[in-house]
């Protein structure tokens, strides 16, 4: 049971990599598929923001949502990927290895052409650390 359940979140890990809009990756830069399998140099993470409302905004802008964390654990931390729910959302992160004690930061800017009401958008970053590989930022807020 324990192996079908490991499997089914391994299946779901990866269809929500990536079938959630944009995946931005890093190339060139080291940083792959081998990063995650090495489960021995995972490190851990903490999101200072990990959920934001920008507020009220008109139509047509585009506001910069900046989500911040710091390495916590003993090893380099790698973002691996990025990505939005919604083509909508433009996405940014540190790139490289975040050292520990370090910090880093996921940005995501917002295009409100065309939407009204309120908004609720996630990105979803995947990364080399302990326990969860995949986290879930949230931003809410409202266009009038």
């Amino acid at each position: 049971m324990k192996i079908r359940t490991g499997v089914v979140y391994f299946i779901l890990v990866l269809l929500a990599v990536s079938c959630e809009g944009k995946i931005n990756q890093k190339e060139g830069q080291g940083v792959n598929d081998e990063v995650l399998q090495d489960q021995k140099k995972f490190t851990t993470i903490q999101w200072q923001d990990s959920s934001i409302n920008f507020g009220t905004i008109k139509e047509g802008e585009k506001p910069l949502i900046h989500f911040r964390f710091k390495n916590t654990g003993d090893h380099p931390l790698y973002v691996v990927s990025v990505n939005a729910s919604c083509g909508c959302t433009v996405v940014n992160y540190t790139k490289g290895a975040i050292q520990p004690g370090s910090s880093g930061e996921i940005t995501g800017e917002f295009d409100s052409k065309g939407k009204s009401g309120e908004v609720n958008k996630t990105i979803t970053v995947v990364t080399n650390t302990k326990f969860n590989m995949q986290h879930r930022l949230m931003f809410t807020g409202t266009v009038n």
